[in-house]
Protein backbone atom coordinates (compact mmCIF):
# COMPACT_ATOMS: atom_id res chain seq x y z
CA UNK A 1 0.00 0.00 0.00
CA UNK A 2 1.19 3.82 -0.59
CA UNK A 3 1.00 6.37 2.05
CA UNK A 4 2.34 9.59 1.97
CA UNK A 5 4.18 11.40 5.03
CA UNK A 6 4.39 15.13 5.38
CA UNK A 7 6.22 17.20 7.82
CA UNK A 8 4.67 20.89 8.77
CA UNK A 9 7.51 23.31 9.05
CA UNK A 10 5.57 25.67 10.71
CA UNK A 11 4.58 23.22 13.37
CA UNK A 12 7.45 21.32 13.81
CA UNK A 13 9.18 22.25 17.46
CA UNK A 14 12.33 20.20 16.63
CA UNK A 15 11.44 18.07 19.39
CA UNK A 16 13.68 15.26 17.33
CA UNK A 17 10.99 12.39 19.13
CA UNK A 18 10.25 11.30 15.29
CA UNK A 19 14.32 10.67 14.75
CA UNK A 20 14.49 8.77 18.18
CA UNK A 21 11.84 6.40 17.14
CA UNK A 22 13.37 6.26 13.34
CA UNK A 23 16.84 7.68 12.85
CA UNK A 24 17.02 5.75 9.32
CA UNK A 25 13.85 7.95 8.07
CA UNK A 26 14.07 11.44 9.86
CA UNK A 27 16.22 14.13 10.30
CA UNK A 28 16.55 18.28 11.16
CA UNK A 29 16.95 20.29 8.62
CA UNK A 30 19.88 23.38 9.92
CA UNK A 31 16.90 25.26 11.03
CA UNK A 32 15.90 22.25 13.79
CA UNK A 33 12.64 21.32 11.58
CA UNK A 34 11.82 17.79 10.84
CA UNK A 35 12.65 15.88 7.49
CA UNK A 36 11.52 12.59 6.24
CA UNK A 37 13.22 10.34 3.17
CA UNK A 38 11.55 6.61 2.04
CA UNK A 39 14.97 5.38 2.07
CA UNK A 40 18.80 5.49 2.65
CA UNK A 41 19.22 6.15 -1.08
CA UNK A 42 16.65 8.99 -1.30
CA UNK A 43 16.94 13.11 -0.53
CA UNK A 44 15.24 14.48 2.70
CA UNK A 45 12.26 16.14 1.94
CA UNK A 46 8.97 17.35 3.53
CA UNK A 47 6.60 15.28 1.75
CA UNK A 48 7.23 11.85 0.69
CA UNK A 49 4.95 9.10 -0.89
CA UNK A 50 6.41 5.79 0.02
CA UNK A 51 5.43 1.67 -0.67
CA UNK A 52 4.92 0.35 2.96
CA UNK A 53 4.10 -2.66 4.89
CA UNK A 54 1.08 -2.59 7.20
CA UNK A 55 3.79 -2.96 9.97
CA UNK A 56 5.60 0.22 8.64
CA UNK A 57 2.38 2.18 8.14
CA UNK A 58 1.34 1.25 11.90
CA UNK A 59 5.11 2.08 12.98
CA UNK A 60 4.68 6.08 11.05
CA UNK A 61 1.53 6.16 12.50
CA UNK A 62 2.60 6.00 15.92
CA UNK A 63 5.55 8.14 15.25
CA UNK A 64 3.21 10.92 14.33
CA UNK A 65 0.77 10.01 17.29
CA UNK A 66 4.43 10.69 19.32
CA UNK A 67 4.95 14.27 18.00
CA UNK A 68 4.34 16.80 20.43
CA UNK A 69 3.20 18.62 18.12
CA UNK A 70 1.39 16.52 15.25
CA UNK A 71 3.45 18.17 12.85
CA UNK A 72 3.55 14.74 10.96
CA UNK A 73 0.63 13.66 8.97
CA UNK A 74 0.25 10.75 7.47
CA UNK A 75 -2.62 9.68 4.20
CA UNK A 76 -3.24 7.22 2.45
CA UNK A 77 -2.96 6.25 -1.45
CA UNK A 78 -6.16 8.12 -2.19
CA UNK A 79 -4.76 11.21 -0.30
CA UNK A 80 -7.39 11.21 3.11
CA UNK A 81 -5.60 11.58 6.18
CA UNK A 82 -4.91 8.89 8.27
CA UNK A 83 -3.48 10.96 11.39
CA UNK A 84 -4.03 13.22 12.73
CA UNK A 85 -7.80 12.53 11.82
CA UNK A 86 -9.52 15.57 10.73
CA UNK A 87 -12.50 16.78 12.54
Amino acid sequence: MKITVVIDKQTCIGSQTCIVEDEEHFSLDDNDRALVRKDKDSPWTRKVEMEVTEERKEQLLMIAKLCPTRAIRILDENKNQLFPKSV
